[in-house]
Formats: structure tokens, C-alpha cells, sequence
């Protein structure tokens, strides 16, 4: 039998929540049987592109529809006819519908859009009328609708009726253990320390800079406090200056993008997500698998915290509130029984690549 050939249309191949979906999931089905292309708009960095081509990938970096319409339409259509694909599967909410369209015009029978996050990024006028849009056209072009979750789908596609994909990921690297707690806290620097994290991109959304403001006000009730926040982006420096203007500078440490996540979770007292949107996030199921205590906006989907082990808080809260809820949080300690509860929940990622993978294959039978 011929290997499935699936176009994966995405934003990127960085760090992001998309990214990670996907490549977990293609890390876990049988590729054997599947293939994946990738088709993003941000070029990849050496060691993405090196990881996506030892997988026997192509990654093509499409021209941005904003800066050339025309060159968008024609690349992508190139890709689509050039790669004899079965499947093409679209990563961008309400937009899927665009390159879906030009794979319907190439003659790909199973086109696939999937729902990630619950609000448009910066919404627009013409951005909430583009969606209204969506759900007229989509019925059109789109054959199949995926959603990380029930309030995604909803919000994206405007229907209740698609296939939930849950984020899944590989639940024993994040499973909390003293050990791996005390190895991370010895390297970090951090004994003694009350230390609070965040992983995100450094941008609007997941808006860091709110979040070191609350950090001064924890710091007036914990000396011993520190803010780490794993993840690179455009709000880098307002974040440092932030801190710097409130004189916590020597108590903010912005770590990079990290490979050891798992091992870092076990060395946070507590994790904070003051996120202005959210889908339903990666990190956050990483967090819970991890046990680790957790305080969240409320801009965050709360459809996969099953077990109520999150505080979520307003942003509208004052940030005496928020510190208040997250040194609470702090005295928890991590939940041990958590990574069962997480598998059983269906958050193991072996259990969404079979799902995705015997849906690539029934699919491909059409």
C-alpha cells in the first residue's frame, strides 16, 4: 500500500501550541504508513527544518497572502499539485477555508480545517466579518472539521458537529518526582526560592508583561520569590524593562526556549497563565499532567481541568487578587496522582495519533 500523504498547513514550525500538536502526533503515528508535508509562512529554524526532514518531510514557506495574494495562491497550488497529496489538513481557525479552497480546486478529496484557539488574535472588523464569512463558505470546501476542543470548534466553525482531537502528549516525561524536583532546583539555583513560572511565546497573548506586574506585588509579601518565564518573542524587552521599572529586574529571569520543560515543571512551585486568549493549551495540559499548581485567566478554556485543579482568576481582578491566589496556590505542592488521571482523561498522546492516524487511513479510502 502507498504511504498517505498528508500537506499540513500551519503557521510556523516554531515553539507554538500548533506546532507541538502536530509534531507529537507525527512523532507517534506509523509513518510507514503516513507522511507528512509541511506548507508554514515563518521560515523554520535550522534544527526544526533538520527534525522535520529526518522525518522524510518536505517544509515549503509559503509567501504571506498579505504581501502577495497572488504569489500566496500560485505557491500553494505548485505545492498541492507538485505533491500528489490525499489529504490536506489546515491549521488556521477561521482561515482555513483560503487554502482549503485551492485544494479543492487540485482535486484533494478529504480537506481537513481545524479549530485551535476560542477568540481571533486582535480582532478586526474585517477579521469577525472573515469568520461570519467561514461559516457560510466552509460547508463548500471543508470535508471534515477537527478541534483541540468542544468551545474551539464551536467558536470557529459556528457548528457543534466535528471531530475532537485532543492535545495529546507523552504524560511519563512530565510525571512529577522528588527527584527530578530536587536535580532541577540544584541546577537552576533555585533552593530557597519561591518559584513561579510561566512557558509561552513573549507576545500580546500571553501577556507576560501583566504577569510581572503581579510578580511586584507577590514579591512585597515573598522576598524569596523569583519569576521564570521560559519562551523568546517581540515583547522580550518591554518585558525586561517592566521589571526593570519596578525594581525586580534581579528577580525576573527569562529563560529562552527550552527542550526540558518536563524537568523544569518539577522544579516550579506554581505556574501562572494570565493569557488575554486561549484554544486549549499544550503547556496546560502539561502543567496538570505534571500535577504542578496552577493560576490561570479565565480567557483560558477550563474544558480540559476535569479534575478542578486550577484557579482561574479575571483579568479584570486587581493584581493584589492575583498574587494573593498564586502564593495560595504555591503551598499545594504538586499532585502526584495527577498523570494517571491525565491518561485516563485521554491526554496521552499514543492514544490521539491512533485516533488521527486510523482517520488519515479511513479517509484515504474514499
Amino acid at each position: 500500500m502507498n504511504k498517505i500523504r498528508v500537506l499540513q498547513i500551519q503557521p510556523g514550525l516554531g515553539v507554538g501550541g500548533i506546532t507541538s500538536v502536530v509534531l507529537n502526533h507525527y512523532h507517534n503515528i506509523d509513518k510507514s504508513m503516513i507522511k507528512f508535508d509541511f506548507a508554514i509562512f515563518t521560515p523554520p529554524t535550522p534544527e526544526r527544518l533538520n527534525e522535520a526532514e529526518q522525518s522524510g518531510s518536505r517544509v515549503y514557506v509559503l509567501p504571506r497572502k498579505s504581501e502577495s495574494y497572488k504569489a500566496y495562491k500560485d505557491e500553494l497550488t505548485k505545492i498541492i499539485n507538485n505533491g500528489n497529496y490525499d489529504i490536506v489538513h489546515a491549521h488556521q481557525n477561521y482561515q482555513s477555508f483560503i487554502p482549503l479552497y485551492y485544494a479543492k480546486k487540485c482535486g484533494i478529496r478529504t480537506r481537513i480545517a481545524h479549530a485551535h484557539a476560542t477568540k481571533i488574535d486582535k480582532p478586526t472588523f474585517f477579521k469577525k466579518c472573515l469568520m461570519l464569512f467561514s461559516r457560510l463558505i466552509n460547508p463548500l470546501i471543508v470535508t471534515d472539521y477537527f478541534s483541540c476542543g468542544i468551545k474551539a470548534g464551536y467558536k470557529m466553525f459556528g457548528r457543534k458537529k466535528f471531530n475532537l482531537l485532543k492535545n495529546g502528549i507523552k504524560i511519563d516525561n512530565f510525571r512529577f518526582s522528588v527527584e527530578k524536583r530536587d536535580a532541577v532546583r540544584e541546577k537552576m539555583n533555585w533552593k530557597n526560592k519561591l518559584v513561579i513560572g510561566n512557558i509561552g511565546r513573549l507576545s500580546e497573548q500571553k501577556n507576560q508583561v501583566f504577569l510581572v506586574e503581579i510578580f511586584a506585588e507577590i514579591v512585597k509579601l515573598k522576598d524569596n520569590a523569583i519569576l521564570c518565564i521560559c519562551g523568546e518573542g517581540e515583547k522580550k524587552d518591554e518585558i525586561l524593562d517592566k521589571a526593570k521599572a519596578l525594581g525586580i529586574d534581579d528577580k525576573v529571569f527569562l529563560l529562552g526556549n527550552r527542550n526540558d520543560v518536563n524537568e523544569l515543571l518539577s522544579g516550579f512551585d506554581v505556574f501562572v497563565l494570565p493569557s488575554l486568549f486561549e484554544g486549549l493549551p499544550v503547556t496546560g495540559i502539561e502543567v496538570l499532567s505534571n500535577g504542578l499548581p496552577a493560576v490561570m485567566s479565565d480567557e483560558v478554556t477550563d474544558e480540559f481541568d476535569e479534575y478542578n485543579k486550577i484557579s482561574f482568576l479575571s483579568l479584570k481582578a486587581s493584581k493584589e487578587i492575583w498574587a494573593r491566589e498564586i502564593l495560595k496556590k504555591a503551598t499545594e505542592g504538586h499532585d502526584i496522582t495527577m498523570a494517571e488521571k491525565m491518561r485516563q482523561s485521554g491526554y496521552n498522546i499514543s492514544d490521539s495519533a491512533k485516533m488521527l492516524e486510523n482517520f488519515y487511513k479511513n479517509a484515504s479510502r474514499r
